[in-house]
């Protein structure tokens, strides 16, 4: 039998999801501020690590071929090369911008024989503006593996329990 605290715990923990989702939800990476971005991917290489599960971080650069642009307009030109970045990768990938000309990404769940088609359509989407025949892009990526052993996790997950909230506030006499 469910009481009310318990159903109103539920509302809450509905409602607290609710406020954290995702408001706009483009076909887009997660660009993030290197803040969030560092703790989004410390817990992705604790999932890689835990579940042995696979990703590559990968580094994309824009240069000049020559100096072309004043400091300002290659500015304005790499955060237009940040948005096709942003485009070109899939919504449960995260990048943020390392440098004014550099963007960091972090790409889970990809397999090596992809990670030449994730940079082929970084490349393909740039080669639409006018900016592609005076600039140069450098991919440079490596899979995200296991530093250490990871120790076997004896936990069961198979069963969990739902307690009220207010459980652990009851007198043992009652």
């Amino acid at each position: 039998m469910i009481n009310m605290k318990t159903e109103a715990s539920i509302e809450e923990l509905r409602r607290i999801s609710k406020m954290l989702e995702e408001k706009d939800t483009s076909n887009a990476a997660l660009w993030l501020n290197q803040e969030s971005f560092g703790i989004a991917y410390r817990f992705m290489l604790r999932y890689v690590r835990s579940y042995r599960s696979v990703a590559y971080r990968a580094l994309v650069t824009l240069n000049q071929k020559s100096d072309s642009y004043g400091v300002e307009e290659f500015v304005g030109i790499s955060d237009e090369f940040g948005k096709i970045i942003n485009h070109s990768l899939r919504k449960s990938d995260v990048m943020m911008q390392s440098k004014p000309n550099q963007y960091f990404l972090l790409l889970p769940e990809l397999s090596e024989e992809n990670i030449e088609s994730v940079f082929a359509r970084i490349r393909n989407e740039w080669k639409k503006t006018d900016y592609y025949d005076k600039t140069t892009i450098r991919f440079d990526a490596e899979l995200v593996k296991s530093d250490e052993e990871v120790v076997e996790d004896k936990r069961d997950y198979g069963r969990v329990n739902l307690v009220p909230y207010d459980y652990f506030d009851k007198k043992i006499d009652e």
